[in-house]
């Protein structure tokens, strides 16, 4: 039903919410490492720890900001999701996740890259090149899968995969025998190593993609120095290691620089995010009481040093180390810190950094009793470690958006309130995140409001997006409050307000249900909205006691608290809006 005569918002007038402020906004990038790191299970009593034995922690902060814009990430928990057997390597931003496990193969266990299917069960082969082995190292978000994978004569070759368990693709070599693609950008731009003829030196490489014309992105020191190229960014930045140094490389094998305050021999750059913030792992001084801590660093700011962590660093005969393996476009780090001891046992402790400390993500997580080393981090903070997927408990908020990933619950968003206008809150009952499209894909969603102007309703304009869009639509459940005095003003009864959307087509406002796909509307009456009986489509009711309204939803738009649309009140609201729209257009030609 149309609400006649309610005119549409002013675009201009738009805000941007507060929340969208000092945030990082760039696209997705998504990277890969080689993860052989040492795991060690000890478990430590649940606490939050400030990062310590970090000469630079003082300057962490504001060295931070230069490398990259700081998101306001609040304390996060996690529950562990068990993806099966196997060791998951890489998560990208659809929540899709690739590594590798054992099938059986002719009779015998293989280890084989692997499709994780995100069940816990039913995981997909990639298959090889013709051999009995293989491993899926990186996924980008348009689900291209690299890795390596062995040739018929057993030879290792770096490989894109087919995703079908066929058809899989030669990445190529140097002109030597084996290489290894290790990461691949959402353009599909592919770096690893490959051996150069002879096979005297194993080069980092960037791929064409076709399995010749490969390019060796070279050294920086000149020479037949080894190098390896771990991760590129949609940029085109690449990072790796060459000869014991952490190196950005140049994309066409020249101007690579190796990074401050490396060339220690242990050094590597693992992964770098869309700023170009670089991490990795680089010794803090030579010698063994000075052995590896992680690090961030950009090509035009400060290099530094994480620094390491332990709850039981201190006794004689103990040294620290410590590597970054992962960083996602808020400036989230994963890695570990590892206690090592002469006369005690060792430990790992796996860490998140977000700003300045490392938090235990043992003492954070629930699900799983003991944690592998986190490898990597995707832009909605889930963490692979092991063959565990770790899922923010609260969906992260960034300049992009509102990021809930696939199964997320929408009720997990706290709300947020306009700060001038009517004071609108708004707040999502129901629904899960990637229910309305083929699998279980991440949302980033986003919420704004709008000055509500001249138009005759009863709270800020919401503006949303995100749980629809081309080929998905998930249901949700929306809620508004309104203002009492200004809809009894308005409509002449409280007991009159529903949820309305702008109806772009007719350029009216019309009841939200009514944009809906399938669903039958339906007036559950005044009332809190009730999650056991009312999660059906269609179905739409206020609370006077709470001054909200709330619909069951699967479209986006423009939503405000509106008139119910079959009172008489709304042909004069709409004769007289029609005739000061009219008068204010004589005005402008007067």
């Amino acid at each position: 039903m149309v609400l006649f005569g309610l005119k549409r918002p002013d675009k201009n007038a738009n805000k941007t919410l507060e929340f969208r402020k000092r945030h990082l906004g760039v696209r997705p990038n998504k990277r890969n490492n080689p993860r052989n790191n040492p795991r060690n299970n000890l478990q430590i009593p649940p606490k939050k720890v400030p990062m310590k034995n970090s000469k630079a922690i003082s300057s962490f902060a504001a060295a931070l900001a230069l490398v990259v814009s700081s998101a306001s990430l609040r304390a996060q928990s996690y529950t562990a999701f068990n993806l099966g057997p196997g060791n998951a390597l890489s998560i990208n931003n659809l929540g899709q996740v690739v590594g590798s496990s054992t099938f059986e193969v002719n009779g015998s266990p293989s280890t084989r890259a692997t499709l994780f299917s995100g069940t816990g069960s039913n995981n997909i082969d990639l298959g090889t090149l013709g051999g009995l082995t293989s491993s899926a190292l990186d996924i980008n978000d348009a689900g291209q899968i690299v890795g390596a994978a062995t040739l018929a004569d057993g030879r290792n070759h770096a490989t894109l995969f087919s995703g079908t368990g066929s058809n899989n693709i030669d990445l190529g070599t140097l002109g030597g025998s084996s290489s290894s693609a290790y990461g691949i950008s959402n353009s599909g731009q592919i770096v690893g190593e490959a051996q150069v003829v002879g096979d005297s030196v194993s080069s980092a490489t960037l791929f064409s993609g076709t399995g010749s014309g490969n390019i060796d992105l070279g050294s920086p020191y000149g020479g037949p120095h080894s190098s390896r190229a771990y991760a590129i960014n949609n940029s085109g930045q690449i990072v790796g290691k060459e000869w014991g140094s952490a190196t950005l490389f140049g994309a066409t094998g020249s101007e690579n620089t190796n990074l401050p305050a490396s060339g220690t021999g242990s050094d590597a750059a693992y992964d770098i995010n869309d700023a170009g913030a670089m991490t990795g792992a680089t010794l803090s001084g030579r010698g063994p009481q000075s052995p590896l801590q992680a690090f961030i660093w950009s090509k035009n700011g400060p290099f530094i040093g994480l620094g390491t962590y332990h709850p039981f660093f201190g006794a004689a005969g103990q040294y620290m180390t410590g590597e970054a393996r992962a960083i996602n476009n808020s400036g989230q780090i994963v890695g570990t810190s590892t206690l090592i001891s002469r006369f005690g046992p060792s430990d790992t402790v796996p860490f998140i950094s977000s700003g300045g400390g490392m938090t235990d993500l043992r003492t954070i997580t629930a699900g799983a009793n003991s944690l592998s080393s986190p490898l990597d981090i995707n832009d909605w903070g889930q963490i692979l470690a092991g063959n565990f997927l770790l899922n923010p408990v609260n969906p992260l908020t960034t300049a992009s958006g509102i990021k809930f990933f696939g199964g997320m619950t929408y009720d997990k968003f706290a709300g947020l309130s306009e700060t001038g206008g009517l004071a609108t809150t708004v707040k999502f009952l129901g629904g899960a995140a990637g229910t309305g499209g083929a699998y279980l894909a991440n949302r980033d969603v986003n919420v704004s409001f709008t000055e509500r102007g001249s138009n005759a309703i009863a709270s800020d304009i919401v503006n949303l997006s995100g749980t629809s869009g081309a080929g998905f639509a998930d249901t949700i459940v929306l809620q508004l409050t309104y203002d009492e005095a200004t809809a009894i003003a308005l409509f002449g009864s409280e007991s009159l307000v529903r949820l309305g959307w702008f109806d772009s087509l007719t350029n009216q406002w019309r009841l939200a249900v009514s944009g809906n796909t399938g669903g039958a509307p339906f007036f559950a009456g005044d009332g809190a909205y009730d999650p056991a009986t009312g999660f059906v489509l269609g179905y739409y009711g206020l609370d006077t006691a709470s001054n909200t309204v709330w619909a069951v939803l699967n479209h986006n738009s423009e939503f405000a608290v509106v008139p119910e649309p079959s009172t008489y009140i709304l042909l004069a609201i709409g004769m007289f809006f029609l005739l000061c729209k009219s008068r204010r257009a004589r005005f402008n030609r007067a």
